[in-house]
């Protein structure tokens, strides 16, 4: 994931976005994020290790989208 790729969703889901690529960025992770835009009203983010393996993904309209992606970004420190 790149940080400019944020620029095309709809503006809450790219604040909640933002939030958790700006804490993964600085560990290295930003490239093991990815967006996954179904439509308007479902867009995912995941997380993968660096095999491929799904670590965490939640859609951004869930409640708590940057909690819920918080613990696998800091234990992967």
């Amino acid at each position: 994931m790149e940080l400019n790729d944020t620029a095309i969703l709809p503006e809450s889901d790219a604040r909640k976005i933002n939030a958790v690529a700006s804490q993964a960025y600085p560990l290295g992770l930003l490239p093991n994020l990815k967006i996954n835009f179904y439509s308007i009203d479902a867009i995912q983010l995941e997380l993968r290790d660096n095999s491929g393996d799904l670590i965490w993904r939640d859609f951004t309209f869930s409640r708590d989208f940057i909690k819920g992606f918080m613990p696998y970004i800091r234990t992967r420190n």
